[in-house]
């Protein structure tokens, strides 16, 4: 799949797939649509050729690949059940809204996102994700 080169002013999206075994697949892109459809057909990421997708869960914009790339590390540090609670809290709060460029009917939030600390409010309650839990 040749690449689509990001322009300056053109958003990167963090993407939750639901792989046919329950587990999570987190992955950035300027695409998603593309490369959904690529994980979909067996062209993506290895880790998708092995367990196919079953859904997509949850796609968050952010206004650049910097903010984009450190999100999708953190949110790829959580468990399958956090990754399903974050999504779940999107779009229970309509936090995610329908973004037809990109996506129709999944989800993306409605404005940039410029790092994943935008999200805390959002983001599963997990002792080792909030430092102001006691860890004892």
């Amino acid at each position: 799949m040749p690449k689509e080169l990001p322009t300056p002013n053109k958003p990167w999206f963090v993407y939750l797939i639901e792989c046919q075994d329950d587990s999570i697949y987190t992955g950035i892109t300027i695409n998603v649509k593309k490369r959904y459809a690529a994980h979909v057909n067996g062209k993506g990421a290895r880790y998708t050729r092995i367990r196919p997708p079953q859904k997509l869960l949850a796609v968050i914009e952010f206004k650049d690949h910097a903010s984009a790339a450190s999100s999708e590390y953190t949110i790829k540090q959580w468990t399958a059940t956090q990754k399903r609670a974050f999504a779940l809290k999107h779009s229970e709060n309509e936090f995610i809204a329908a973004h037809p460029a990109q996506l129709a009917p999944e989800y993306v939030r409605s404005e940039p996102a410029t790092s994943i600390s935008q999200l805390k409010p959002l983001m599963p309650e997990s002792p080792a994700l909030n430092p102001s839990h006691d860890n004892l």
